[in-house]
């Protein structure tokens, strides 16, 4: 048996998907900066994305998506094609870029423990 935020859960498969669902969302829910709220849709459109499957991979509402595609494609960071969004080879640096300075944070956590 689990508890989650006063809830009981029985162990399952369906359950144990609910659960790593609910704890993977609450990761995401803090605050985040523009730059990962930025690194995560270009992840979402990475091989091209409509909006409605970048908001939900990047767990975005409608006015933050909006906020954030015109930024991004006003940056060449992201290019609409259609109603297809995919990242430019600017937004593919941008990642990479990211991804590295998260992989130097995570090291230095891990030391300080």
């Amino acid at each position: 048996m689990v508890t989650v935020k006063n809830m009981v859960v029985q162990p399952s498969f369906v359950s144990a998907h609910i659960l790593a669902t609910y704890i993977q969302i609450e990761k995401k829910m803090r605050n985040r900066s523009r730059i990962e709220l930025a690194s995560n849709i270009l992840e979402a459109a990475n091989g091209g994305a409509t909006k409605t499957k970048i908001m939900y991979k990047a767990f975005l509402s409608y006015a933050q998506l909006q906020e954030y595609l015109a930024m991004l494609t006003e940056n060449s960071l992201l290019l609409r094609d259609g109603g297809i969004y995919k990242p430019t080879s600017k937004g593919i640096g941008f990642l990479q870029t990211t991804r590295q300075l998260n992989g130097l944070l995570e090291v230095q956590a891990s030391q300080q423990k």
